[in-house]
């Protein structure tokens, strides 16, 4: 039965770097797309309580967050 080959074996240093920077900005985005849902989240609960003020400042957050 053949071993497996773990993820990255025999790639050089330079792909290894490469390879390692690709699963930290997945990794990265997959925080950020949670934390983005956690927020629109709290935006509809507001927006469902009529705090209509403190909605439109979560969405502004997220509008400037976005552009950065």
């Amino acid at each position: 039965m053949p071993v497996k080959e773990e993820i990255g074996e025999g790639l050089s240093p330079g792909s290894r770097s490469l390879l390692a920077t690709q699963l930290l900005a997945v990794s990265c985005l997959a925080i950020v797309i949670v934390g983005i849902g956690y927020t629109l989240t709290s935006a509809a609960l507001l927006l469902s309580d009529g705090r209509w003020l403190a909605f439109a400042e979560i969405l502004l957050f997220l509008l400037m967050a976005i552009l950065l």
